[in-house]
């Protein structure tokens, strides 16, 4: 609890010109965004909000008036001292300075100054954390281009500096959802467990990296998005509004092999489905798998149902002058539709730099596998006709039975969407189910070991305001 001293609670109210000195000094500090006492002391990531916000204000003290901490200030104070029960330090915020403070009385200009700056700086670095993380989803994975909440952070600051319930104002910072609240409250078990258990820190670290990334996502999605959990192995398809379990479509998935084919943290649109489509053979698997088996025996790619395809289109017999083309680059390689396709029966199409898209499998067998970082980097999903019939939903025509025969069709067959669909392609090591149970997976890209390292520099972190 706060205790504020006597002194303090007795102080005189300012003359005129103190409070142009005090307006002044505080105006400097600001400017400067800069202040030696804070853990993190270069605070340039708030200082245009501060700015924006005292200049409309005349410089005049927002946290303290006739050298006591307001009840405002009192009970945003208790506030930040609770947000380690959302994720954070508190010591990131300064809590410990500003119970200080408090404590030792701000009879003094100088006090009172760096009083309102500590607690404007933290109200303002928390308000940012909450509402959409500390790290830029962009800093950490470079497409992960999510979409943005519109929010003008100078508002949620003045409504701040007057609110009853402060609490109560970074609770709606936070995400709405069903599984990041489900997170929180997993959160607080865990730190309970650690008093007797220490192997509880390390989920307790993967549980506030997630709830880093939680906020990373916009309080709504306008269109209801694909997702996929990559150490999950799990892709879940969300209603607009909700993430409860019985709205959403899940299922299981293969992902890109932690050894040396990724699969890509990043953000797309998925625009088109190709029931029984081929599969163009990259290059590079071509390259290195299929040319050195089928110079021993071009039949190979016969038997398997690959063609090689010249710049023209044209199908070239499986020859010695064929494959040297397809060395070249002047030729590819495609495998026929059909069951033994490395695609299986349909892909499911969001055009990307990466070449990444999710598709069927004829090996189902990697389903059973609890580890399945199994692919070149593309995602294969368990229940394709399932993801085909929720995506064609509105399209006339398109019922279950006629995704089951376009899947078996004997040629490629495009079905573009009505619109795009957002597929978000992310990286959370823990999950929250709804039974009350909290799943852990292991970090089998170091994703969550890099951001670790970003967070441990501090603030100040750039300011995500796009």
């Amino acid at each position: 609890m706060i205790t504020v001293a006597i002194a303090a609670l007795h102080a005189p109210a300012l003359a005129p010109a103190q409070d142009t000195v005090l307006a002044m000094a505080l105006s400097a500090s600001i400017a400067r965004g800069e202040h030696g006492a804070l853990r993190w002391p270069d605070f340039s990531d708030v200082s245009g909000v501060l700015v924006e916000v005292y200049g409309e204000q005349q410089w005049t003290l927002r946290w303290s008036q006739a050298g006591q901490p307001t009840p405002t200030a009192l009970r945003l104070l208790t506030a930040l001292q609770g947000v380690g029960a959302r994720g954070l330090d508190s010591a990131d915020y300064d809590v410990d300075r500003l119970g200080a403070l408090v404590n030792g009385g701000l009879a003094t200009p100088a006090r009172q100054v760096a009083f309102d700056v500590t607690m404007s700086v933290a109200a303002v670095r928390v308000l940012h954390a909450l509402r959409f993380g500390r790290i830029d989803p962009i800093d950490a994975h470079a497409h992960l281009r999510l979409p943005r909440d519109v929010v003008d952070l100078c508002a949620e600051f003045r409504a701040l500096l007057t609110s009853s319930s402060p609490g109560a104002a970074l609770d709606a910072a936070e995400p709405p959802y069903v599984h990041y609240a489900l997170l929180k409250r997993a959160l607080g078990a865990y730190r309970e467990r650690a008093l007797t258990d220490t192997t509880a820190f390390a989920q307790i670290a993967k549980i506030t990296l997630t709830l880093e990334r939680w906020r990373w996502l916009p309080h709504q999605f306008t269109t209801a998005p694909i997702i996929v959990n990559i150490p999950a192995f799990r892709l879940y398809a969300l209603s607009p509004n909700s993430d409860r379990e019985a709205d959403m479509l899940r299922m299981d998935v293969v992902v890109g092999s932690a050894w040396n084919h990724r699969t890509p943290v990043f953000s797309d649109a998925l625009e088109y489905i190709v029931f029984a489509p081929y599969w163009e053979v990259p290059a590079s698997i071509a390259t290195a798998e299929l040319l050195p088996i089928a110079r021993r025996d071009p039949s190979i790619l016969t038997v398997n149902r690959y063609q090689i395809i010249n710049a023209a289109g044209r199908v070239l017999p499986p020859s010695a002058a064929a494959l040297r083309a397809v060395s070249a680059g002047i030729a590819s390689i495609r495998q026929l539709p059909g069951g033994a396709n490395a695609l299986g029966l349909v892909k499911f199409v969001f055009p990307n730099a990466f070449n990444v898209y999710l598709h069927d499998t004829p090996v189902k067998t990697a389903f059973e596998r609890a580890r399945r970082d199994l692919s070149h980097g593309c995602i294969r999903i368990a229940d394709p006709a399932a993801l085909a019939q929720l995506l064609l939903r509105t399209v006339p025509g398109w019922d279950s039975t006629v995704i089951a025969a376009a899947m078996r069709e004997e040629t490629p067959r495009r079905v573009d969407l009505p619109s795009p669909v957002p597929v978000h392609i992310i990286y959370a090591t823990a999950v929250a189910r709804e039974d009350g149970t909290v799943l852990f997976y292991d970090d089998i890209y170091d994703h969550d070991a890099e951001l670790a390292q970003r967070l441990r520099r501090g603030y100040p972190y750039r300011l995500s305001l796009h």
